[in-house]
This record gives C-alpha cells, structure tokens and sequence, in this order.
C-alpha cells in the first residue's frame, strides 16, 4: 500500500484513539495524531538498505523485519522516544502504544497488496498476502480522503464523518477480501474443468477496477494466465512456457537463480539472443503488465520489473548477472 494511504488510515485512525482524562488536551490529540501517522510509515524505512546498492538485498529485506508482528513492539520505541524528547507529552506508556498502533495499522494493511508481507521475521521469512488489493488502490485512497475532508469541512457533524470513514475502511478492506476468495474460486474452478496439473493458483487485482483480476497458474512446464472480469462467463488462460536449453540448465543451478525461483510466486524463465550475448531471464508473473493495459498504452515491449538476468558471451561463459535494472 502507498504512503499516502497509510498516512490517511492513521488519520482516520487518530479519531478513535482515547487518551486519559489528565492528558486530554488539544495539544495532546495533535500529537497523538502526528504519532501515529510517523508511525504509520515508519515500517518503510527499509528503503535505507537501497543505499547499499545491492538490489538483490533491497529485495531480500523489503517487508522484512521492520514489517514483522514479533519486532514492532521494539521498533515503536523509536518514534515514541523521538515524541517524548521533542513533544508536550511526557506520558511514554501511551506514546508506545500509539507508536505501535501505528505500525501494527501498517503492517496489516500491507497484507492486502500481493507481493506479500513476512509478518514473522527474523524467524520465517514466508511472505504472508492476502492478495485482496492492488498496490495503488485510488477507490480505497480517494474514498478515505473524502471522509477525512467532510469531517474537517463540516463541523457540526464532525463525529458522524470520522465513524462513516472508519465503516468505510473496514467494510472495504473487508469487501475486496471477499472479492479476492470469489475470484481465486473462479480459477480454480476453471483449472479443474481443463484437467490443468498445477504447483501454485493465485488470482490477482489489476489496476482500475475491483471487478478485474489475473488469474496467474504455475505449472511444470510454465504460467498459465487469464485476465478476467468477475461478470465474465468464462475464463481463457495464455499458456507461457518456459525456455529450455542448455543455457536455462545452468542458469537454474546458479545460487541467485535458485534463491529468485524461491522468492518469485509465479517464475517464469525466459532465454534469448542479444547483442550477440545469450541471455536468460527470470521473472515474476505477478509483477508483469497485465496484458489489457498493455494494449491499451501501446506498449511495445513492455519492462518486467524484478527480472534477474545471467548474461553469457558467445563462448558460452557467464560474463555478468543483474536485478531489476
């Protein structure tokens, strides 16, 4: 989810916080309200490991320990020392918690989105998802914006607006989920009725719309993907096979190769001639360009982010590897 969604959930959120009678001040609540949005963001700060320019570790340690269930009750005391240094409020007890409310708020809301969140690092690095919404859901955005203004813009009904945007929030969150189990039922379905043998089904939101989703299939041989409306009455899957050749072969036995076949929730290997170099690519289907947007734009060749590329010279040897360049 998007910073500035996970600003407005903190707002939205700040409303419903209760602070002791003794500390109960308009000054206090401003700073509840600042706490929690720092706090709400402050699990991204694993951005800082980008300055290590290794992609392949930036990726490793993308929602890792800062977004983990076990490490925030740590973590919240660094904003909560920082607003009880620089703030009015001297309560430390209740600026950890909101400190914590903050990023747990974070944490579970990164949950909807599909790349996946490893809620109990540093003990298992499982990415747990509930793929439910896109990364950049302007419905959920917009809809929380509107709520947050109407209850700055109309006073007299202030308190009705802040419970109207908390309703909409979970009703949402709550909604898409059960959009998300529909659809993934859709593909399973449609994998049953082909007789497909599969390892991995996932359906998938696609931008715009919550009616539009991809239904990616990892199979042996490759991805089967489908892109579909929940009012389609059938489901048609492109079938993506892998590359096989003796290039492939070695590739996948490469340490990194095997860590990204690992990593990636739906993999698919790609081998090819280039500026008389070989090249074999993988890539995750879940960050591909849906087809349909694709079209839409025009777009030729469209860039696969999170690729990791061996290139090999023309006598065979590994001259290089790459990610997500």
């Amino acid at each position: 989810m998007d910073n500035l969604t996970h600003s407005m959930t903190a707002a939205i959120a700040a409303k419903f916080v209760r602070t002791p009678p003794s500390a109960g001040d308009t000054g206090t609540k401003r700073t509840i309200f600042w706490l929690l949005v720092a706090s709400v963001n402050f699990p991204d700060l694993d951005v800082v490991m980008a300055v290590f320019r290794d992609p392949i570790l930036t990726i490793k340690t993308h929602r890792w320990i800062t977004h983990s269930v076990l490490a925030a009750p740590l973590f919240a005391v660094i904003p909560a020392a920082v607003f009880y240094r620089f703030s009015k409020v001297k309560d430390f007890r209740l600026l950890w918690f909101t400190a914590l409310l903050g990023i747990y708020i974070h944490i579970f809301s990164d949950l909807v989105t599909p790349y996946g969140t490893m809620l109990l690092a540093p003990l298992s690095n499982h990415r747990f998802t509930l793929s439910s919404q896109f990364i950049v859901d302007l419905y959920f955005t917009f809809g929380l914006l509107a709520f947050i203004l109407l209850g700055r813009y109309d006073a007299s009904r202030q308190r009705f607006w802040h419970r109207l945007g908390l309703f909409f929030m979970v009703a949402y969150l709550v909604g898409t989920f059960g959009l998300q189990q529909y659809a993934h039922a859709r593909v399973r379905r449609a994998v049953s009725e082909n007789r497909i043998e599969f390892e991995k089904i996932s359906a998938l939101p696609l931008p715009l719309s919550i009616f539009d989703w991809g239904g990616l299939v990892q199979t042996k041989s490759g991805v089967l993907r489908a892109e579909f409306s929940l009012f389609d009455d059938r489901l048609m899957f492109e079938d993506l096979r892998h590359a096989a050749d003796a290039f492939v072969d070695r590739t996948r036995r490469h340490a990194q190769a095997v860590w990204y076949l690992g990593f990636a929730h739906h993999p698919l290997v790609h081998s090819f001639v280039q500026d008389n170099n070989h090249i074999v690519e993988i890539h995750d289907m879940q960050f591909s360009a849906p087809a349909r947007m694709v079209k839409m734009f025009g777009i030729k060749k469209p860039h696969a982010p999170f690729a990791l590329r061996f290139t090999y010279n023309a006598a065979g040897e590994l001259v290089g590897s790459s990610f997500n360049e």
